[in-house]
């Protein structure tokens, strides 16, 4: 599902207009942490909120795992 979205913004940039960054809100979860999933691939997390999201975005220009 990253893989299409990353593929969907990249067509978006190249044929219409100005798509830079995938944002997005992990919902922290002490069993299964998605937040090291999405650093993983990618992802940089901005600061963390108190109601149990974190911010985390990709940088589509500079990322080579996901580059066109």
């Amino acid at each position: 599902m990253l893989a299409f979205a990353v593929k969907v913004a990249n067509h978006i940039f190249s044929e219409y207009a100005g798509c830079r960054f995938i944002v997005l809100d992990a919902k922290r979860n002490p069993q299964n942490d998605p937040i090291h999933f999405y650093k993983k691939v990618g992802f940089i997390s901005l600061k963390e909120r108190k109601k149990g999201t974190t911010p985390m975005y990709l940088d589509l220009i500079n990322n080579v795992k996901f580059s066109m």
